[in-house]
């Protein structure tokens, strides 16, 4: 079985990519992902790792180039990434807009992750930012769900450290 399963990494580019990107070789990723790109250009979790790469790499004009493919593949599957692109290079608007795409889809992240994320330092006092956070994107299940995430997260950090 080992030998299928190293010579399906070998000959699959997206696989290879995959591992590159684990070893956080990005520029050998972002080759691997657009030779899998070639082979077939309709599926946007290819264009998502590649822009993962170029965003890891700091070429945010490609990354958002891939990024707005995978949407035009897949309705919001790039909103979040976008909206921290464009939170880093301090287009404001822009991170707003793609943010509330982000938070009216189904991929939506829990909010204290989103608010924690690093990416919104420069915007996170914008009047913009108030804004958005002014209104309920949350239902209480999701409220909860988060919470339960979170404590069990917590809970399993506790019980190694006490090991």
């Amino acid at each position: 079985l080992l030998p299928v399963v190293v010579y399906t990494q070998q000959s699959d580019p997206f696989f290879r990519g995959l591992a590159k990107m684990e070893q956080k070789q990005y520029t050998d990723a972002i080759d691997d992902f657009t030779d899998a790109i070639s082979t077939d250009d309709t599926k946007p979790d290819i264009y998502l790792k590649r822009a993962q790469c170029f965003y890891e790499t700091g070429e945010y004009t490609s990354a958002i180039s891939d990024f707005l493919a995978a949407e035009k593949l897949r309705k919001y599957s790039g909103s979040y990434h976008l909206s921290r692109i464009y939170a880093v290079t301090g287009k404001s608007d822009s991170a707003i807009y793609y943010l509330e795409r982000h938070l009216t889809s189904s991929y939506k992240l829990p909010e204290s992750m989103i608010k924690s994320d690093p990416a919104f330092t420069r915007i996170e006092y914008s009047p913009l930012w108030k804004e958005l956070w002014s209104k309920e994107w949350y239902n209480e299940f999701e409220v909860l769900l988060a919470e339960i995430k979170y404590l069990i997260k917590s809970l399993i950090k506790s019980k190694n450290l006490l090991r």
